[in-house]
C-alpha cells in the first residue's frame, strides 16, 4: 500500500486514507478536521502552521502574528530577497520591487528615500560639481581638481602646482601632490584664524615637543615672582640697538648649590604677553659659580619703535641640594630698538 507523508505533526498516513470512497469517509474527514484545528471547530476547514518549507529545506513562506491583537503578517523569502505583508503594520521589501505591466497602486503614504549617488572620480580633471548631503540636498558648489598617480608611480610625483611666471621661468607657490601633501613656497598671510589638528603625545612630533617647551616656559615664568637675587643671582643685560631683534646676556650666580635649574622668558609688546620661550635647562651648579646662559636673540615683528616698544621678562626656577625651590625674575626696561 502506498503511503504519503503528513508534515503537520510528523505522521505518515496511507494514501488511501486521503482519497478513497468508503463508508468511513465522513469519519476520516472529521478526524482530519480535528487534527487541523486542535483548539476547536473554526468557520472554515484548513491547515494550521507557521511556515511553508521549500524542498531544499529553507522557509519560503512564514505566517506570524501581526501584533498582540488579531492580525497576520506574511513573509515571502527567496534567497536574499524578501517581501513582508502586514494586515495593519505596513509592508516591507528587501530588494528591488518591479512591476511587469500592471501599475503599482499605493493607498496611504509613500516614502522614497535613498542616499545620493556617489560622484564618480575623474582623475586629471577640473570640473564644477554639487557636494550633496545624505538627504540629497546641496551643501556646496565645488570646483574640483582631481589627481591620481599612475600604477607603480609614487604619488609624490603626481601633483598640481599654482605659481607665478617671470619671463619663461615658472615658480610654484602652492603645490599639492596625489598623496595629499600641501607645500607652500613663501610666506602665508592669514586674514582669519588658523586651527591645527590634535597634537598626539609623540616625542618625535616637533609640535608635541614645542608644546611641552611652551608649557614649561609658562610654568617657569609664572612661578618666578621674586625679583631679589639672594639665592640665584640673575642678571639680564639687553642689547637695545635693533628694532628687529634683541640679543640678551643672561647670567646666574647662585649663593647655594643648585641641583637643577631652568630659564625661560616672556616677550611683551606694550604690556601684553606675545610668546613664551624655554631658554635653557641646567644641571648641578655649585655655590658662587657664574653661569652664562646661552640665549637666542628675541625677534620682534613688527619691529620695535618708540610708539610700540617691547619688554622681556626672564625667569629662573631652581632646586637646591635639599629639594627646596628658589625662583627669580628680571624685567628689561622698555625696548624701542634705539
Amino acid at each position: 500500500m502506498t503511503g504519503r507523508a503528513d508534515f503537520r505533526e510528523g505522521r505518515r498516513l496511507d494514501a488511501a486514507d486521503l482519497n478513497r470512497e468508503s463508508e468511513s469517509r465522513e469519519a476520516d474527514a472529521a478526524r482530519h478536521l480535528a487534527l487541523a484545528h486542535a483548539r476547536g471547530t473554526p468557520a472554515w476547514p484548513g491547515l494550521v502552521g507557521t511556515a511553508v518549507v521549500h524542498p531544499v529545506g529553507r522557509p519560503s513562506v512564514e505566517v506570524t502574528p501581526d501584533g498582540p491583537a488579531a492580525g497576520t503578517r506574511v513573509r515571502l523569502r527567496d534567497g536574499g530577497s524578501e517581501l513582508e505583508l502586514g494586515v495593519r503594520g505596513g509592508h516591507h521589501a528587501a530588494g528591488t520591487v518591479t512591476s511587469d505591466g500592471d501599475p503599482v497602486v499605493v493607498e496611504g503614504g509613500l516614502r522614497l528615500s535613498s542616499r545620493p549617488p556617489t560622484e564618480p572620480s575623474v582623475p586629471w580633471s577640473i570640473r564644477a560639481l554639487d557636494v550633496l548631503a545624505e538627504d540629497g540636498t546641496t551643501l556646496a558648489r565645488e570646483l574640483r581638481i582631481e589627481l591620481a598617480a599612475p600604477p607603480g608611480s609614487p604619488p609624490t610625483e603626481s601633483r598640481v602646482a599654482i605659481g607665478t611666471v617671470l619671463g619663461s621661468t615658472f615658480t610654484p607657490a602652492l603645490v599639492v601632490d596625489a598623496a595629499g601633501t600641501v607645500t607652500i613656497d613663501g610666506d602665508l598671510e592669514v586674514a582669519g584664524s588658523v586651527s591645527q589638528g590634535e597634537i598626539p603625545p609623540d616625542p618625535e612630533d616637533p609640535r608635541f615637543v614645542e608644546m611641552l617647551a611652551d608649557v614649561l616656559a609658562r610654568r617657569v615664568v609664572g612661578a618666578a615672582t621674586d625679583t631679589s637675587g639672594a639665592v640665584i643671582g640673575l642678571v639680564v643685560t639687553p642689547d637695545d640697538t635693533s628694532g628687529d631683534e634683541t640679543p640678551l646676556a643672561i647670567k646666574i650666580k647662585p649663593t647655594v648649590t643648585l641641583s637643577r635649574w631652568g630659564v625661560a622668558l616672556e616677550a611683551r609688546r606694550q604690556g601684553t604677553p606675545s610668546r613664551f620661550v624655554l631658554v635653557d635647562l641646567g644641571g648641578p651648579t655649585t655655590s658662587g659659580t657664574e653661569v652664562l646662559v646661552e640665549s637666542a636673540a628675541v625677534p620682534w615683528s613688527p619691529p620695535l619703535t618708540a610708539s610700540t616698544p617691547g619688554q622681556v621678562v626672564v625667569a629662573v626656577v631652581a632646586f637646591d641640594a635639599n629639594g627646596s625651590v628658589a625662583a627669580q625674575r628680571a624685567t628689561t626696561t622698555a625696548l624701542d630698538g634705539g
